[in-house]
């Protein structure tokens, strides 16, 4: 469907929960500003980089100021829990926001164009 209809934002709407050290609260909303795995270890040179999948989100300041939203470093995993080596991965890149989809698909559109 992207490579046909070549959208010029792909929007991924969900739930995640959120980080309060970063700023995040119950009922804020996101834009995510990068998008990366917290969980995809590969301890493999040259594929760690790519087990976490750093994703730059195109910038949004006028949506974002419009409807109030927040933005933030969102990071997808497989797994509502997470281990201490999740958590540094997420402390590391600043993560705002945990959920389980978002890096997937702002993955495939960079990969099909």
């Amino acid at each position: 469907a992207i490579q046909a209809i070549q959208p010029d934002v792909v929007i991924s709407t969900g739930t995640a929960g959120g980080f309060k050290a970063q700023g995040a609260a119950i009922g804020d909303i996101f834009i995510g500003s990068e998008i990366l795995n917290h969980d995809r270890r590969i301890p493999i040179p040259g594929f760690d980089k790519y087990g976490i999948g750093h994703v730059k989100a195109p910038a949004c300041p006028n949506l974002q100021a419009a409807l109030g939203f927040k933005a933030g470093v969102i990071s997808s995993g497989n797994s509502l829990d997470y281990t201490d080596k999740d958590m540094a991965i997420m402390l590391e890149h600043g993560v705002a926001v945990k959920e389980m989809e978002a890096a997937a698909i702002a993955w495939v559109p960079g990969e099909i164009t």
